[in-house]
């Protein structure tokens, strides 16, 4: 009999292992998304500084051993009322069908009504547990936080590679970025959001309030908008449990990126691998560290509004 289940359990998973990765990136024109799936991914779609690239959605396969992954670059919304009202059946149907969605909202903006108004009219639906998921799916991304400046970023420079990071200055301003959209926007959903991500097997977490906090065999779930007031509390409370409260934090806040730069993309990658729902996590392959905050120091040299520093080690701006 058990020798049945596990055998059934096996062939689930080899399955789930064999299936797509389904990755979709959403958002208003010009925001940067083609750019920050070929950031974080390696991918090479096309770019353009003033005219709108992605008319329809793009998909790129890859194929890493016996990985499959989709990427799905969906048209900007903000062109047309016609346009739109295609595009957003479109960003429906992939926001059920996708294990991760990217919302891409230019950092340096405080418009958000359309935003806004955009994830209502996805969210209409009558089955309160199915807006629960659909929205859980979502990580909100500031883009283009290199347009942030002044202040400066600083550039650190070892051998022929940098790292760049905002000064002291400058991150603060981008806390208060990342506090405006979810103030503002996320605030707004926040009965129906669910933060989730991995669970560690030493923690007891039984002693964890049942009224917000539910725990699976691979996951731990917050139920509501964790705001930094209530998670400043939570570790306080529970300060054993301060890694997962911050991942759930994290999980739950606008991101502040920048692909130029590679500012943040370590972070995003930690928070997209900790949503993904399931079994969809065995089909996220290893990403080469490096790659995503470690810049070419002849590029650095040729970006403005930067700070150059010797470094003896590359290993900040994540």
């Amino acid at each position: 009999m058990f020798s049945l289940i596990r055998k059934e359990l096996q062939s689930k998973l080899d399955k789930e292992k064999k299936s797509p990765l389904q990755i979709s990136i959403m958002g208003q024109t010009g925001v940067g998304k083609s750019s920050l799936i070929n950031a974080l991914f390696n991918t090479n779609l096309k770019t353009n500084d003033v005219l709108p690239t992605t008319k329809s959605a793009q998909k790129i396969e890859c194929q890493i051993g016996d990985i499959t992954i989709w990427f799905y670059d969906l048209p900007g919304i903000g062109e047309s009322s016609d346009a739109d009202e295609q595009y957003l059946e479109l960003y429906r149907e992939h926001l059920v069908t996708s294990d991760i969605v990217i919302w891409a909202i230019h950092a340096d903006s405080r418009s958000i009504t359309y935003d806004k108004n955009s994830l209502i009219h996805l969210l209409d639906i009558d089955e309160s547990q199915l807006k629960t998921i659909l929205l859980s799916k979502i990580t909100f991304v500031l883009t283009k936080a290199d347009l942030l400046s002044p202040p400066k970023w600083i550039a650190h420079l070892k051998d022929e590679k940098g790292v760049i990071e905002p000064t002291e200055e400058l991150r603060e301003k981008i806390q208060r970025k990342e506090s405006y959209i979810q103030n503002q926007f996320l605030s707004q959903f926040g009965s129906m959001y669910v933060a989730k991500t991995y669970r560690e097997e030493e923690l007891d977490y039984k002693i964890l309030p049942e009224s917000k906090f539910k725990v699976d065999k691979t996951h731990i779930h917050y139920n509501g908008l964790v705001t930094f007031q209530e998670f400043q509390e939570l570790k306080t409370q529970f300060p054993e449990f301060t890694d997962p409260l911050d991942r759930l934090y994290n999980n739950s806040k606008p991101l502040v990126v920048s692909s130029l730069y590679k500012y943040n993309l370590i972070k995003l990658m930690t928070i997209l691998v900790s949503k993904i729902n399931g079994g969809a996590i065995v089909r996220l392959p290893l990403v080469n560290e490096n790659n995503l905050y470690t810049i070419d120091k002849a590029k650095i040299l040729n970006y403005q509004n930067i700070r150059i520093k010797v470094a003896t080690s590359t290993k900040g701006g994540k």
